[in-house]
């Protein structure tokens, strides 16, 4: 009877291991895809930085400061907070105990913020290639299309207070 009882502990356990690893499996995957959607947020944003004041001609130099600055700050911001949230997703824990060994985890991230940053990256990656194809060439295009020039009258040369034109008819 014991030697059963055992066994029974024994598959228990056997048992639960192999949930935890399923859902820690599960923990990982949804972690890495946060890492990426993160990353692809930072990208984006950092190329729509770049589109918007690369170029010297481009009308944002031309708004009022407030304006200016305030998507600029807020640009540089929402960059600098992707990239970071992409590299705390993995957590290094120290072992007390070995302070030569170290355990690599990951943060517990909920469904919906991945979810959501997996929506950011798919948009801002959309607004990018949007304003560089079909706003930024568009306006290149209109630049290109070549103008009728109009050519000014010709002024009658004067020499000496004089015309060089035939003195007109009194009739």
């Amino acid at each position: 009877m014991e030697c059963t009882h055992l066994f029974s502990e024994i598959n228990k356990t056997i048992l639960e291991t192999d949930v935890r690893a399923k859902t820690m499996e599960l923990d990982h995957i949804l972690a890495i895809v946060n890492i990426f959607a993160n990353a692809a947020i930072g990208v984006s944003l950092a190329a729509f930085y770049i589109l918007l004041y690369g170029n010297h001609d481009s009308i944002v130099h031309k708004w009022p400061i407030v304006q200016h600055w305030s998507i600029k700050i807020g640009l540089v911001m929402a960059v600098a907070c992707s990239f970071w949230n992409a590299m705390h997703v993995v957590v290094r824990h120290i072992m007390p105990r070995d302070p030569g060994s170290e355990i690599i985890d990951f943060v517990n991230t909920p469904p919906g913020e991945i979810i959501m940053n997996v929506g950011l990256a798919i948009i801002f990656t959309w607004a990018v290639y949007f304003h560089k194809y079909h706003f930024l060439e568009a306006m290149a295009k209109v630049k290109k299309t070549v103008r009728t020039k109009t050519v000014p009258k010709a002024k009658a040369k004067t020499t000496n207070g004089r015309s060089k034109l035939p003195p007109r008819s009194r009739n």
